[in-house]
């Protein structure tokens, strides 16, 4: 996973894909900080905690504090095993309310990469 982020690979895949709002990543440490580098003007990467990778094993984020100033840009984590453990209702309204967008053909969940599983 480290290989795809260092190298050429993502980031030509993100400039083919071109600028996007909104990243979500699984996965922390680097993950994070290439998102985040190619995230549109005003957009927003989501970190989260994935099933298979516990929060203590995660490398730190170093994030591009220069790209979020000036392309106003933001980053949002959170917990996710705590969120659906604490409120398994909001988390099913959620993924419903998703796929509700992804039929009308509002929202595209087509993943722009998918970085595998370290």
């Amino acid at each position: 996973a480290d290989s795809d982020v260092k190298g050429t690979n993502l980031a030509a895949k993100l400039q083919e894909v071109g600028a996007y709002k909104l990243a979500i990543c699984g996965q922390s440490g680097r993950h994070v900080s290439s998102l985040q580098r190619h995230v549109a003007r005003g957009g927003a990467t989501v970190a989260y905690n994935g099933v298979y990778e516990p929060i203590h094993s995660a490398a730190d984020v170093q994030l591009p504090i220069s790209h979020m100033i000036f392309h106003d840009s933001s980053v949002y984590g959170f917990d996710l095993l705590a969120w659906a453990r604490a409120a398994p209702a909001d988390l099913k309204h959620g993924a419903a309310s998703v796929l509700a967008l992804a039929k009308e053909q509002k929202l595209s969940l087509k993943p722009a990469h998918v970085l595998p599983q370290a």
